[in-house]
C-alpha cells in the first residue's frame, strides 16, 4: 500500500525498496559512514537508481523530447563544479523558465539571463520569482533554446552540476545531464524519507544564514547550495543525514547478492557495482517479461520488473505514451496472467512470485494535486487543501485501493 496519511500520498516504489533499519543496523551505518571521513565532491554525485527514484530527466531517443537538450563532452578550462538555480513563471501548460543563474565553485558568478517565455503568462508568482512582466520585457533578451545553446558551452557532460531538487529546474530548462549533487537528497529532512528538507531549512540550520524571505534571489540559492555542499565535503558522509532506511539494492549488494532492475527510465543498459546489480532499460511491457523469463537461468536472487501496460491501457499515468491509446485492459490482464503461468512453470522450487499495484485509480488524486500546485501562496494553499479535505481523502483512499499476491513455488 502507498504509503503517507489520509492526506498524502507517496510512491509505494520508493518505499518499497527503502528498507527499515534495526537499531543495531542504524549503529553500523553510522560507523561505516564515519570511516570515510574524507571525501570528494564525487562521493555526492547521484547513482542512476538514485536520478530514476527522484524523476530527474534521463537520456533518451523519445521524439517527444525533441525541444531538449542533452550535455555533451567537451575539454574546456576553469571550474568543472557548477550550482544552478531558476526562476519560474506559470503559464497555461504549467511552469516555465524566466530566470537562470549559475556560479562556479569559486562562488562567482559566470551565467546570469532573464529569458522570454515562448507561452503567454497567466502569473509572474513576483511574490517569489522577483519576476514582473515589465522585467521581463524590457531585460530578458534571450529565448528558452538560446539559453540551452549556452549552458551546453559552459557544461561538459563530464561537469558536476549541483542544485536542490534541481530535477524541476532541469524539467524547464529542458535539460538532461548525468552528474548531479542534489542538496534535497544530500541533506535529510529530520522526519527522515520520504520528506525532502527545504533550501531555506538548510541554510538557516547548517550555514546559519537566512535565505528567500520574500522574493527568491536565483544566485543566492545557488550560492547556497555550493555551500552546503562543501560543507558536507568537509563534514563528511554522516553529516546532515538520517540513518532509519538503506536501499534496498544496496543492502542484497553488500552480501553479494546478483539482482536486475527493469525499468522504463532506466538510460541504458549497464551492469553496477562489481557485476551484482543489472541495470537493463525496458520501454514496453514484452521487454520487460523477456527478461524475466531469462534471467531464471542466471545466477540472479531478485528480479524487480516495472510494468506500464495496465495503467496506459486505463489511462491513469499522467502523460500517457503516444501509441497506446488502443491498448485494451482486459487484453493486458490476460497477458499478465499468461506471463505469471509461465514464470510459475519455468521456476526453480522456493522461488517467490510478488505482485502489487502499489495504487489503484490516481487520476482524482493527480487532478486535485496539480490544483493545489498551482497555488504558490503558503497560507493560501494550506487553507485551500484544508476546503478541499473531504475530496482529498476519498481520492487518496481510491487512489490507494490497490492490489498484491505473491505465491512461493
Amino acid at each position: 500500500m502507498a504509503p503517507g496519511s489520509k492526506m498524502t500520498l507517496f510512491s509505494p516504489y520508493n518505499s518499497f525498496i527503502n528498507v527499515g533499519l534495526s537499531k543495531l543496523e542504524k549503529i553500523n551505518k553510522l560507523k561505516e559512514l564515519q570511516k570515510k571521513k574524507k571525501i570528494t565532491i564525487n562521493d555526492l554525485v547521484l547513482s542512476e537508481q538514485q536520478l530514476v527514484a527522484n524523476d530527474y530527466p534521463l537520456d533518451s531517443e523519445d521524439k517527444n523530447d525533441a525541444d531538449w537538450v542533452q550535455t555533451v563532452d567537451f575539454a574546456h578550462d576553469g571550474s568543472h563544479i557548477f550550482a544552478l538555480d531558476c526562476e519560474m513563471c506559470l503559464s497555461e501548460q504549467g511552469l516555465v523558465l524566466t530566470r537562470i543563474s549559475i556560479v562556479n565553485f569559486d562562488n562567482e558568478v559566470i551565467y546570469e539571463e532573464l529569458v522570454m517565455p515562448d507561452v503567454p503568462i497567466v502569473d509572474y508568482l513576483t511574490r517569489y520569482s522577483g519576476i514582473t512582466e515589465e522585467k521581463l520585457a524590457t531585460s530578458a533578451k534571450k529565448t528558452l533554446s538560446e539559453v540551452q545553446q549556452d549552458l551546453l558551452g559552459i557544461i561538459s557532460r563530464s561537469d558536476i552540476l549541483i542544485g536542490h531538487s534541481l530535477q524541476n529546474d532541469l524539467k524547464v530548462t529542458k535539460l538532461k545531464h548525468p552528474k548531479i549533487v542534489d542538496t534535497a537528497i544530500i541533506y535529510h529532512h529530520k522526519a527522515g524519507d520520504p520528506f525532502k528538507p527545504s533550501l531555506k531549512y538548510l541554510s538557516e540550520t547548517f550555514l546559519n544564514k537566512s535565505i528567500q524571505n520574500g522574493e527568491h534571489d536565483s544566485v543566492e540559492d545557488a550560492r547556497a547550495c555550493l555551500e552546503l555542499t562543501k560543507l558536507k565535503i568537509l563534514n563528511g558522509l554522516a553529516f546532515g543525514i538520517g540513518i532509519n532506511t538503506e536501499n534496498l539494492f544496496s543492502k542484497l549488494h553488500r552480501f553479494e547478492v546478483k539482482t536486475m532492475l527493469l525499468n522504463d527510465m532506466i538510460v541504458k543498459d549497464h551492469t553496477e557495482d562489481d557485476s551484482k546489480g543489472h541495470l537493463i532499460r525496458c520501454v514496453e511491457d514484452n521487454e520487460t517479461w523477456t527478461h524475466v523469463h531469462k534471467s531464471l537461468n542466471a545466477d540472479i536472487k531478485l528480479v524487480v520488473g516495472r510494468l506500464k501496460n495496465l495503467e496506459r491501457s486505463r489511462n491513469y499515468n499522467k502523460k500517457p505514451r503516444k501509441g497506446n491509446d488502443s491498448l485494451d485492459a482486459s487484453m493486458v490482464l490476460q497477458d499478465i496472467g499468461q506471463n505469471l503461468t509461465q514464470l510459475y512453470e519455468e521456476a526453480t522450487p522456493g522461488t517467490m512470485i510478488l505482485v502489487m499495484s502499489g495504487t489503484g485509480d490516481t487520476r482524482p488524486w493527480n487532478s486535485l494535486s496539480s490544483e493545489l500546485e498551482l497555488i504558490q501562496d503558503k497560507k493560501e494553499r494550506l487553507d485551500k487543501r484544508h476546503e478541499m479535505e473531504p475530496e482529498i481523502v476519498e481520492a487518496i483512499k481510491l487512489a490507494r485501493d490497490g492490489v498484491a499476491l505473491f505465491t512461493v513455488k
